[in-house]
């Protein structure tokens, strides 16, 4: 229906339209749009209660629902209005109206008042004896309203708080409010942040930690911003804000006018991790790589550490101090695991030297990391090199080496550059040009490597800058050049380092098993470690009483050198090599030193134990 006002008319409607659905019993009366409002027209059209809903009767007169409504000023008037408990109402006009230039506190501005508690939406109050709590217009700071928060001196107080947000714990975040008071105060001010393990703890306002950034302040009669950082534990997971008007030194009103907790960005992470579900008897560490394992207790599985290499079910890392987490709000045991950003991950040297950009994946040692070289599943990408073993050294290239490293998170699967598995041999090529060539044989007529050629049908010499030479027959003499500051390097069937030799003639061999070796001088960078069987070094022990002990050895002959240190208390006794048998054997006796009577030590002709001695002994053979 459309109404029309005629020239020189200004005719005034009302009940324009009535719609009343009324349903059959049995039967389902449905309406669509039952009533379009439309403005048209160049003249001035005034609409007064397009839709009345005073009728007492009438329960949801407009649900909003799930909408959002956006509007300036007095768009609808929500007082008797009832707005379903899911819907969303945004105040676009004015400042604070739900948030604080990125406050994680609901309406921080006191600006949505619709309750007759005397306290802001999302607040809620307490107070003390006459000390009261109420909204006011009369000197916002900003937008329309302000909460005042009013106490008699040294009798009673008054406070509002926050609902619940959830936070990191663990992190550091800046929370100020902006105050002033009717008269000058010294005392009073609180603005703390209490927070909590769990959401409901936190809606029950229980066995809550509290931090705060202003502590009994002084506040002044013009507004002014108060507050500091604060970090809460990392057991902290929710969180609501109170401010306290608390016995302050003389009767006085607060008037608050925005309340401001953000991260700090000097301390914040830089990823961004979801709360998972962990065992209670097997928590994950920050760093580890974890993949999914049995059903928890709140029906999804938990998160645990990885245990092989290339796991399947791989699903990221666990954060060290993530700038945004996600929860649920539920209570139980939990880890922040990495959804994106840049973290701390446990790496090893398992599949070689990390390089940067190298995909990472799981290895075989539990929660730690490794280079992807061939298709699978990743964590990430490494934006950082890992290499620290010393290839001079055995012991270091032995095994793995462990650490953590920068990792660009990103949950996927990593595509191998295409490697033919066919047992076939690959024929009628001209020519091959390949960074690396795997293959259990190769005929050719001519080898070209690092620029050098070599014709294979008249010389079983290979002349090459760098080779890896796999499965090769070679019956003389083997002729390799190499370049300045590079190495040949031999690996094994897992890729690891297993020797090498560099243009200066310095070698590494993983192992060396000979019978003699010839050195002119020996250096030893990490540690010397011999063989409990080769029986040139141990340990013996004097039993209280003992005057010798005989150690056996077939390392001893008439030239070796036997060193002999006590590793106890002797009594003042000396420790000596009393005898040698060759190929068999050789005698420690104790003896008393020339000051014995000085030192108190007995003067028996033999001199035995005066309590247990222990002992090691090392033999060094001269040729």
């Amino acid at each position: 229906m459309t109404f029309y006002n005629t020239p020189g008319a200004s005719p005034t409607y009302r009940s324009g339209l009535e719609i009343t659905a009324n349903a059959v019993s049995s039967l389902t009366t449905t309406i669509t749009d039952a009533i379009i409002i439309n403005s048209e027209g160049a003249g001035t059209t005034i609409i007064t209660d397009a839709v009345d809903a005073s009728d007492s009767d009438i329960v949801n007169a407009i649900n909003i629902g799930a909408n959002v409504i956006l509007g300036t000023t007095g768009t609808i008037d929500f007082t008797n209005f009832d707005v379903s408990s899911n819907g969303n109402v945004w105040q676009t006009g004015g400042i604070n109206a739900l948030g604080d230039q990125g406050s994680m506190v609901p309406n921080t501005g006191f600006e949505i008042y619709t309750t007759t508690s005397g306290v802001a939406d999302g607040w809620a109050k307490g107070t003390s004896g006459t000390a009261a709590v109420a909204i006011t217009t009369s000197s916002p700071a900003q937008g329309t309203n302000s909460q005042t928060l009013q106490a008699n001196s040294g009798a009673n107080w008054s406070w509002i708080y926050s609902l619940c947000f959830p936070i990191t714990g663990g992190q550091t975040y800046n929370m100020y409010d902006r105050i002033k008071s009717n008269t000058t105060t010294t005392t009073g001010h609180y603005l703390r942040l209490a927070t909590y393990t769990t959401l409901a703890n936190c809606t029950a306002l229980s066995s809550a930690t509290n931090y705060d950034s202003v502590s009994n302040a002084g506040v002044s009669t013009s507004y002014a911003f108060a507050g500091g950082a604060i970090t809460p534990a990392s057991t902290q997971l929710w969180a609501q804000v109170i401010i306290f008007n608390f016995v302050p030194n003389v009767t006085s009103t607060f008037t608050v006018d925005s309340v401001r907790v953000t991260p700090s960005a000097l301390t914040t992470g830089v990823d961004v991790a979801e709360q998972f579900p962990a065992n209670p008897d097997n928590i994950p560490d920050p760093g580890d790589i974890v993949t999914l394992g049995q059903p928890s207790s709140i029906g999804i599985a938990y998160v645990t550490k990885t245990t092989n290499s290339y796991d399947q079910k791989v699903l990221g890392v666990v954060s060290t101090n993530p700038g945004l987490t996600l929860d649920d709000g539920q209570d139980y045991t939990k880890v922040p695991i990495a959804l994106a950003g840049r973290v701390l991950v446990k790496v090893s040297t398992e599949n070689g030297p990390i390089e940067v950009g190298d995909p990472l994946t799981s290895s075989s040692t539990p929660g730690v990391a490794m280079k992807a070289t061939k298709s699978g599943p990743i964590v990430g990408k490494a934006l950082e090199g890992f290499n620290p073993s010393d290839p001079s050294s055995p012991s270091e290239t032995s095994q793995s080496s462990f650490g953590k490293i920068m990792v660009f998170v990103s949950v996927g699967w990593y595509v191998a550059p295409l490697e033919t598995s066919d047992p076939q041999p690959l024929t009628s090529f001209d020519a091959i040009d390949a960074q690396k060539l795997t293959a259990g044989a190769v005929a050719a007529d001519k080898l070209v490597i690092g620029g050098n050629e070599t014709d294979l049908n008249r010389s079983n010499q290979i002349a090459t800058d760098s080779a890896r030479l796999l499965n090769t027959e070679i019956t003389n003499d083997l002729v390799a050049t190499i370049s300045a500051h590079a190495r040949t390097i031999w690996t094994n069937s897992a890729g690891q380092i297993i020797a090498w030799v560099n243009d200066l003639g310095e070698a590494f061999f993983k192992t060396i098993d000979s019978l003699v070796i010839n050195v002119r001088k020996l250096i030893v960078k990490d540690e010397v470690v011999v063989a409990k069987e080769a029986k040139i070094s141990g340990t013996a022990s004097f039993s209280p009483g003992d005057t010798e002990v005989k150690i056996d050895s077939d390392k001893v002959n008439a030239d070796s050198l036997i060193y002999v240190t006590s590793t106890t208390k002797t009594g003042g006794l000396v420790l000596y090599i009393k005898e040698k048998v060759p190929g068999q054997s050789f005698t420690v006796a104790l003896e008393k030193p020339p000051e014995a009577s000085q030192l108190g030590v007995s003067e028996e002709a033999t001199p035995s134990a005066p309590r247990p001695i222990e002992l090691n002994w090392l033999i060094i053979n001269q040729e």
